[in-house]
């Protein structure tokens, strides 16, 4: 009900539907290279819009790093938070970095070898918080800290091709990967991890921290200059939800989540004082359907988080 144009909305899901991923070293994965009608991405893996290229002549270059709401899950390529705030100056070249299940880590990493090959945008944004928390406080995807989403999945696969048998790697895996599939097998499951543990809500607190800290010394060290933004949810602070589907026990362990990390979050913050970081947590609190799903947002409100953003910034 958040889409003004639903059979557009069933496209744009269409379109994201098919997308596949290659193998990156260090970050791990990046979509590979599609053109559709709603989607299109670079032979670089890189998600790319058209509104906004009328830039002033020597305008600054500026990447937005961040997890699948900047990547733009559920909106066309022109409705995504970098496109919107493409849209919104002349003053800044934006391309969009982001990617669907990355953590600031592997966006700080992004980054890294960004500088290394000399590649790097003058302004570097984090929009980020969502996907740290749900990686690391969720056992069942990861117990280490500094994990990501498709970890088991690659141990998986890693332990496959240690098996020298063509005929198990070929014909039995993907006959067992089917039965498991249509029998309901092998969904994630939650196993909350920061709710019932005060030392790891802290430590992936803090982890998040210290890594934006990072990646702004890497940013001033080389010339740039660098914002972080900790994302809204429909699991923190109060934005119109009744709309969605979030009464699930997966999806009550999950606020819990949140609510044992973001303040801690806020807190280290607010102690550190870094005048490069700002909270939008609450940014989509209104009575506007602006959510999608649990994190998502609709092309309406990615553009009201690029309004903040770019004022954020000035």
């Amino acid at each position: 009900p958040s889409y003004e144009d639903p059979e557009h909305a069933r496209q744009v899901f269409r379109d994201q539907k098919g997308s596949i991923k290659d193998y990156i070293p260090f970050v791990e994965w990046r979509q590979s290279e599609v053109s559709r009608e709603t989607l299109t991405i670079g032979a670089n893996g890189r998600r790319q819009h058209s509104i906004g290229r009328d830039n002033d002549a020597g305008a600054a270059t500026l990447g937005f790093f961040g997890g699948s709401t900047v990547w733009g899950t559920g909106v066309d390529d022109n409705g995504t938070i970098p496109a919107q705030l493409d849209a919104l100056t002349d003053r800044y070249e934006v391309t969009n970095y982001g990617e669907r299940g990355y953590t600031t880590l592997q966006n700080l990493i992004d980054l890294m070898t960004l500088i290394n090959e000399q590649r790097a945008p003058e302004i570097v944004v984090f929009y980020e918080g969502f996907n740290d928390v749900w990686v690391h406080c969720n056992y069942a995807v990861t117990e280490r800290l500094n994990g990501h989403l498709e970890e088991r999945r690659i141990q998986a696969a890693l332990d496959r091709t240690g098996k020298e048998d063509y005929l198990y790697n070929t014909i039995l895996v993907p006959i067992l990967a089917f039965v498991t599939r249509i029998s309901g097998g092998g969904d994630d499951s939650h196993l909350s991890a920061c709710s019932e543990d005060p030392q790891r809500a802290d430590a992936v607190a803090e982890m998040f921290v210290r890594t934006l800290e990072m990646a702004e010394v890497l940013v001033r060290a080389n010339g740039g200059r660098f914002h972080a933004f900790l994302q809204p949810s429909a699991y923190f602070a109060n934005p119109r939800s009744e709309y969605l589907d979030l009464g699930d026990a997966d999806q009550i362990a999950q606020r819990a989540q949140f609510a044992a990390v973001y303040p801690l979050i806020l807190e280290k913050m607010a102690a550190r004082a870094h005048p490069w970081f700002s909270d939008l947590s609450d940014a989509l609190d209104n009575d506007q359907m602006l959510l999608i799903d649990h994190v998502h947002v609709t092309p309406l409100g990615n553009s009201l988080l690029a309004e903040k953003i770019s004022a954020a910034m000035i």
